[in-house]
């Protein structure tokens, strides 16, 4: 899909296996990462096990189409798996459905999905918006142990897990946050520019692995089907 992004990633000659990966979004939306991984890891013919929490099967598929992906073929052929918490969520709230919303259940129907695949080692288990779990009246220590949970169950099965997240100043997303990057072996920090929109420049991004930056701060324009990275102040804008 993005092949400057997958370099950057350090995917071009060792492609990931059993590791742990976190998007924190600033002021700016992270969806394209994910489309990324969703693509990259579908290319290959891996398993994905994607968690919605705050966007439909139908939005990425529809982003999907834009680059070339077809989730619907690939959901109907079994490469993609859904747990669609956010239908339940919302059923819950509305009243159609009554829930015991805890860390134990929200795990129990994942790990049901999970066993229902083919994992291998190179499979990957995706969270679109780990911080709609503190909307839900979870207790900071419920995400803790669900986060948890799910890192044991990837490290005991060998497949990687990634979770993203807004940068946001509320106190329990700011926590949550704090643990999820207690288990990520790999930080993607997204992040809009301080100076405001612009038409070459859309954003910048750094991969951060055991607390270090891995190839410095990257800059990004994004368009339907490319994402050109390049080092701060040499976009076209500029030079």
């Amino acid at each position: 899909m993005f092949e400057e992004l997958s370099q950057y990633l350090g995917w071009t000659n060792c492609f990931p296996e059993g590791e742990s990966f976190l998007v924190i979004a600033e002021g700016t939306d992270c969806g394209f990462i994910l489309q990324h991984f969703i693509h990259t890891f579908l290319k290959r013919k891996l398993p994905v096990c994607l968690v919605s929490t705050s966007q439909t099967f139908s939005h990425y598929s529809q982003a999907g189409i834009k680059i070339g992906a077809n989730l619907d073929k690939a959901r109907e052929e079994k490469s993609i798996h859904l747990v669609d918490l956010m239908s339940k969520f919302l059923n819950h709230y509305t009243g159609q459905i009554e829930c015991d919303w805890n860390a134990k259940n929200i795990y129990l129907s994942i790990k049901e999905e999970l066993d229902s695949m083919e994992i291998s080692a190179n499979s990957i288990l995706i969270v679109d918006d780990i911080s709609v779990l503190s909307s839900l009246c979870l207790s900071i220590d419920d995400i803790g142990n669900l986060l948890h949970y799910l890192h044991a169950l990837s490290k005991q099965r060998g497949f990687n897990i990634l979770m993203s997240i807004p940068s946001l100043d509320c106190e329990q997303v700011q926590d949550t946050q704090s643990i999820a990057e207690h288990y990520a072996d790999t930080v993607l920090c997204v992040k809009s520019l301080q100076t405001g929109y612009s038409k070459e420049v859309h954003g910048q991004i750094e991969v951060v692995k055991g607390g270090r930056s891995n190839c410095g701060v990257r800059q990004y324009k994004l368009s339907d089907k490319n994402l050109h990275l390049f080092a701060r102040g040499t976009s076209m804008a500029v030079l």
